[in-house]
């Protein structure tokens, strides 16, 4: 007697797909693999939960609230901005000025009259992490105006 195959199928769309090739037992055997590519295979499933997790604790950190300053070391110019997040800024600020599209001209034209460009960011002051997200925006702009005061600088557009 010939026993039906049906039951071990399963339907996608009108093509029958076997269970057995979504389970790796079936494609990978102690017998049929040699240590060498199991331990690959291994490898590779444990640097992909450990990208994960790196992933994860990414995510989960929050990304440094602060005051920054743009300096000009030739002319002694100073340029003062405030950031939700002080990393993203810096590569902001890099990739606008290399490519000449920032946003405050006066500091796009020093960056263009410079030889070499001779502009320094530097944080000036983070934010605690717990901060009420709703003051984030006033207590930014306060810092900001308070070292522009300080330091006789510019504010930063954009």
């Amino acid at each position: 007697m010939v026993e039906s195959q049906t039951s071990n199928l399963l339907v996608a769309g009108s093509i029958p797909v076997s269970r057995s090739i979504f389970s790796i037992n079936s494609w990978i055997s102690a017998e049929t693999v040699s240590p060498k590519i199991s331990q690959r295979i291994t490898s590779s499933m444990q640097e992909k939960e450990t990208r994960r997790e790196a992933a994860r604790k990414f995510k989960e950190t929050a990304p440094a609230m602060g005051v920054f300053t743009v300096r000009c070391t030739a002319e002694g110019r100073v340029w003062v901005g405030s950031s939700r997040n002080l990393n993203a800024t810096r590569n902001k600020y890099s990739f606008t000025l290399g490519n000449g599209s920032h946003p405050d001209k006066s500091l796009q034209q020093e960056w263009n009259s410079q030889a070499a460009p001779v502009l320094q960011y530097e944080i000036v002051e983070t934010l605690e992490e717990d901060v009420n997200p709703l003051a984030v925006g006033d207590l930014l702009k306060a810092k900001r105006t308070a070292w522009v005061a300080r330091l006789g600088g510019l504010v930063l557009a954009g």
